[in-house]
């Protein structure tokens, strides 16, 4: 079945999805939660659980954003699969770290990975998948 989305696109890659988000500024909780509803159902959607969340048009993001964010980690582990962010803009990284989201190298407590880049995002779990 394919869906097509307003806010997102996606691929799969090496047995993962990939989920691109396609807007630049996330201000609005109307926008959120139907960025949420509309990556809950790519991954419900996919044959692969583990995802990539590519944020790389995103320059701006409020906390509504955030909770957007949190609520697809969750959908994800419920699926028993992994989350990895990638290609945060610095305003992005910085609302993250901040809010203390983001995994540091031994934080095995924060709420996401973080990868410089898709390639690497899927390392990331290619490595988990082998450990």
């Amino acid at each position: 079945m394919t869906t097509d989305y307003q806010h997102i696109s996606i691929q799969t890659i090496d047995q993962a999805l990939v989920i691109t988000i396609q807007e630049r500024q996330l201000r609005d909780y109307g926008l959120a939660k139907a960025l949420e509803q509309e990556m809950k159902q790519a991954v419900a959607e996919s044959e692969y659980k583990n995802t990539v969340l590519d944020m790389e048009p995103v320059v701006m993001m409020t906390s509504s954003s955030l909770l957007a964010l949190l609520g697809l980690r969750v959908f994800v582990r419920e699926a028993a699969a992994e989350l990895v962010l990638c290609n945060l803009q610095v305003a992005v990284a910085e609302a993250l770290t901040v809010s203390q989201l983001l995994v540091e190298r031994r934080n095995v407590g924060a709420h996401f990975r973080l990868a410089e880049n898709v390639p690497a995002a899927l390392a990331m779990l290619q490595q988990q998948h082998e450990d």
